[in-house]
């Protein structure tokens, strides 16, 4: 399949749906409890959410496990999947370790997005920078378009479909942090 013909798939899903949201792992804290972080983009609201577990601070801590790779997950619920596979499964992808930079940096999109910070929003919407960013972090999209009857997309896809508002460039990095767990 040509990449045309994979990204018209991708922005045809993308017109058909009205949700975009995904999980993905952060590690463990010391007492082993699992971690994740979550999104949601509704296209209709305009609203977007971003949330980590409760225990999300205990991540600093000396004997937290910090996931060595990413495994993300579509939607908001907790589908079982056995971690344990899938960092095996993972473990080949480049990039995608949980850093303690990977948490601050976290810490600064919730800020940006709890606080609504004026400069990633437009008129009161998330900028497609700001959507961006978040995506990048937490669920870039599904690719797997060999799949028969592959219904995903990117959020590249969300930013030209739902034709989200532009903003000019902030540096995530120069915002303060925000936790509120």
């Amino acid at each position: 399949m040509t990449s045309e013909k994979a990204k018209k798939i991708f922005s045809e899903n993308a017109k058909k749906s009205n949700v975009y949201a995904g999980k993905r792992f952060l590690g463990y804290t010391p007492s082993n409890k699992e971690i994740w972080i979550t999104m949601e983009y509704l296209r209709d609201t305009q609203e977007l959410s971003l949330q980590v577990d409760r225990g999300f601070n205990l991540l600093y801590q000396k004997d937290a496990r910090l996931v060595p790779t990413r495994i993300h997950q579509k939607g908001k619920m907790k589908k079982k999947i056995d971690l344990s596979k899938a960092l095996i499964e993972n473990s080949k992808n480049a990039g995608g370790a949980v850093t303690l930079k990977t948490l601050e940096y976290i810490e600064k999109l919730l800020f940006a997005v709890h606080t609504k910070y004026s400069p990633l929003y437009v008129n009161g919407k998330p900028s497609s920078l700001l959507f961006s960013e978040v995506a990048w972090i937490v669920f870039p999209g599904e690719v797997d378009y060999l799949d028969e009857g592959f219904e995903d997309f990117r959020w590249r896809d969300v930013v030209e479909v739902w034709k989200l508002p532009r903003t000019g460039y902030v540096l995530i990095d120069s915002l303060p942090k925000f936790i509120d767990n």
